[in-house]
C-alpha cells in the first residue's frame, strides 16, 4: 500500500477520534447509532487507520458529530486556518490545532 494512503487514512481515524471526544459519544454508542450493535471492530479499524472511514455510516451520528469531524480533519489536514473564522462563527467554538 503507498504510504500517502496509510498516513492519510490514520489522519481520518484521529479526526474521528477528535469527534467522538468532543461530542461526548463512546464507540459504543456510535456503534449502536450506526447499526453496528455492540459491535465496534469497524469504528476500531478507522480510528486506528486499518480501514477507510464510511461517511455515509457517520452521518447517522448527526449534524453536531459531523461539525465536530469537519473541524477535526480540518486540522488532520492544516486546513484549520482557512476554515476557523468560518467555525467560530457559525458554531462559536474556536478551534486551535498544533
Amino acid at each position: 500500500m503507498d504510504v500517502r494512503i496509510a498516513e492519510n487514512r490514520r489522519r481520518w481515524g484521529r479526526a474521528l477520534v477528535f469527534a467522538l471526544a468532543k461530542s461526548g459519544k463512546s464507540r459504543d454508542e456510535a456503534a449502536r447509532e450506526m447499526g453496528y450493535g455492540d459491535n465496534q471492530t469497524s469504528i476500531g479499524r478507522w480510528c486506528d487507520g486499518e480501514e477507510n472511514i464510511q461517511l455515509g455510516k457517520l452521518a447517522l451520528l448527526g449534524d453536531e458529530f459531523m461539525r465536530w469531524f469537519l473541524i477535526g480533519a480540518a486540522g488532520e489536514f492544516k486546513v484549520a486556518a482557512k476554515v476557523q473564522h468560518i467555525v467560530v462563527f457559525e458554531t462559536g467554538v474556536e478551534v486551535r490545532h498544533a
